[in-house]
């Protein structure tokens, strides 16, 4: 109880300290939360794991990461996207965490290879996710994704960030003005209109959640034996889903981002930036 309230207070404060709207939080607390939190689940996820007929082969591999790297893919392919998206994206949460959990919990998170092999297992699942269903590691992209993965594999850390996110977002103003939505929506409905409340958080949660829960265990699947294949075909044969509810409203949020950071600039770019926009939007043609 007393790490749940210390986890608390240490997520509630890092919002408060001024993190800018739909950013995640801290990649490395996330780490920490998990190596706190998710031995046990991780040790009966991996008994379960180890019954797949794929299992004996996952531990055998190379990381999927550096398999994607060390190799040429076609464009279009599953290898090439991952490529493409690892260069983006170049920290690597598998060693991060282990690290991270050997640092501040010493002997208590102590894995055996095997046990480490499996971490690598989940985090290249977590990055798998985002690739596969084109999720920002933004708030409603973070969020859809944990509760993609709890509908096959629950562990505390990602409902415990789940709620505590959804505890301190409903309160969070948008740029230094502190406006709400609401006030937002309402300034500048003559230039843009924004269809998004906080509730869409929430959407986005249980739409991911009952998406996981049709979806295959993304831990099942042998990914080495689909890299070459047309990305456009894995997604097909493997029953993928688009998540069309979370892609509608994550434009919705570039709007407000737009305006967050309309806020910090000087009165001539902001004229510029507003031309710009109307031009966009097709309201001016000069």
């Amino acid at each position: 109880m007393f790490d749940i309230i210390k986890y608390s207070y240490l997520w509630i404060s890092h919002f408060k300290k001024g993190v800018k709207f739909d950013h995640a939080g801290n990649i490395d607390m996330v780490l920490e939360l998990m190596g706190r939190f998710d031995k046990g689940s991780q040790k009966r996820l991996l008994k379960r794991f180890e019954k797949l007929p794929y299992a004996e082969t996952f531990f055998k591999q190379r990381c999927l990461r550096d398999e994607v790297a060390l190799n040429t893919y076609e464009r279009g392919t599953l290898g090439k996207g991952l490529q493409e998206f690892w260069e983006q994206y170049p920290k690597r949460l598998h060693e991060d965490g282990i690290e991270i959990g050997t640092k501040k919990f010493g002997k208590k998170f102590n894995p055996t290879p095997k046990e480490k092999k499996f971490w690598e297992g989940i985090y290249m699942e977590h990055d798998l996710i985002h690739f596969l269903h084109g999720l920002s590691t933004g708030v409603a992209g973070e969020i859809s994704n944990l509760s993609f993965t709890l509908a096959k594999s629950f562990r505390f850390s990602f409902f415990f960030i789940i709620c505590i996110t959804l505890l301190v977002m409903p309160t969070k103003m948008i740029g230094k003005t502190k406006r709400s939505f609401k006030k937002l929506k309402r300034d500048v409905k003559e230039v843009h209109e924004i269809d998004w409340w906080v509730s869409d958080y929430i959407k986005c949660i249980f739409i991911a959640y009952k998406i996981g829960k049709r979806s295959p265990w993304i831990l099942s699947i042998n990914w080495h034996e689909y890299l070459d294949k047309p990305l456009d075909e894995v997604k097909k044969e493997l029953g993928i889903d688009d998540f069309e509810f979370y892609h509608k409203k994550q434009k919705e949020i570039e709007k407000i981002k737009f305006w967050e950071e309309y806020e910090t600039l000087t009165p001539k770019v902001q004229q510029f930036r507003i031309v710009q926009l109307l031009r966009k939007e097709g309201k001016i043609k000069y």
